[in-house]
């Protein structure tokens, strides 16, 4: 198995429009240094989007990545981050699961793509609004300081491997 997978999504465009639409209407949740995120508010507020992500993105996913791994995915949890200009989130890991993805929702310009630091070394993986970055959830990670006037919007997913 390779160290990370990279998946372009399907009619991202339809998808992205419908997802942001959804996404601004949970209620704005500042987390540290980023505009407005779910992973932290009760799961009746986050129906809506996860159910259309879940049906849309995260199922076809799935059955890609399940072929790519030769092995059963269970989803972990999943949640957005809204990072207006000036916002970033300091590096870190996803504890207790298999892989991290990041779904590039919106993504106003490559530089603010996720940066890792694995193996001693920085992994530069070149990545684009409407793909799927997959990488193992030990692998520190950070989104650098959105220096743009549009936002950086993603949804993050944590999955496990199961035999």
């Amino acid at each position: 198995m390779t160290s990370h997978f990279l998946n372009k999504i399907p009619n991202h465009a339809a998808h992205k429009q419908r997802l942001l639409k959804l996404i601004k209407n949970i209620p704005l949740n500042r987390y540290n240094n980023i505009s407005h995120t779910d992973w932290n508010l009760p799961q009746r507020i986050k129906k809506e989007w996860q159910h259309y992500f879940l049906k849309n993105i995260y199922i076809p996913w799935c059955e890609t990545f399940s072929k790519q791994s030769n092995q059963n995915v269970v989803l972990h949890n999943c949640w957005f981050q809204w990072y207006e200009r000036e916002d970033y989130h300091d590096w870190h890991i996803h504890n207790n699961t298999h892989f991290t993805n990041v779904y590039y929702l919106q993504l106003p310009n490559n530089k603010v793509r996720t940066s890792i630091f694995a193996m001693g070394k920085e992994i530069n993986i070149d990545v684009n609004e409407g793909d799927i970055l997959t990488f193992p959830a030990y692998w520190q990670h950070c989104s650098p300081k959105n220096n743009y006037d549009a936002p950086k919007v993603i949804i993050s997913f944590n999955v496990d491997l199961q035999v």
